[in-house]
């Protein structure tokens, strides 16, 4: 599955994901990269504070799970942070 690069993250914006995230995705992301899962699907994810930028990818997800599903969920993670 296709990573979603996000540029301009700032440690206060990536603090903010990591808080949504356990309430929008059930996900709880610790430092700053790793793995998570919950209800069948695994991301991905890896900060670089210097150069600001957030990769999130999906590694997995049960099959009747649109990939495209996913991928509208980890963008509007990161854009209800802004």
């Amino acid at each position: 599955m296709t990573a979603r690069t996000y540029e301009g993250i700032t440690s206060i914006h990536y603090a903010k994901i990591v808080a949504e995230a356990d309430k929008e995705l059930s996900m709880t992301l610790a430092g700053n990269s790793g793995y998570a899962s919950a209800d069948g699907v695994t991301i991905n994810w890896n900060y670089d504070p210097a150069s600001q930028v957030l990769v999130l990818q999906c590694l997995a997800k049960p099959w009747y799970v649109p990939e495209s599903l996913v991928d509208d969920k980890l963008d509007a993670l990161v854009r209800s942070t802004q």
